[in-house]
């Protein structure tokens, strides 16, 4: 699920840096060998968290009408 989130702020914008500040809270810390959520950004995932379920099921069921149209 927090991939899912990642990839939605992310893409909407030219890099992780803006994307990261476009919430208005630092929800990641970076160093040279990871990445780590931080508190403010794990109540972020936590409270948005009921929302992306739904995304997630639609998105397996996509994939599994996919995969029927290819067998």
């Amino acid at each position: 699920m927090e991939c899912l989130i990642q990839t939605l702020a992310v893409a909407g914008h030219p890099s992780f840096r803006h994307a990261a500040s476009s919430l208005g809270i630092t929800v990641f810390e970076r160093s040279t060998r990871a990445v780590r959520i931080t508190g403010a950004g794990q109540q972020f995932v936590d409270g948005v968290a009921d929302g992306v379920v739904p995304i997630e099921l639609a998105a397996e069921a996509v994939g599994q009408i996919d995969r029927t149209n290819i067998l």
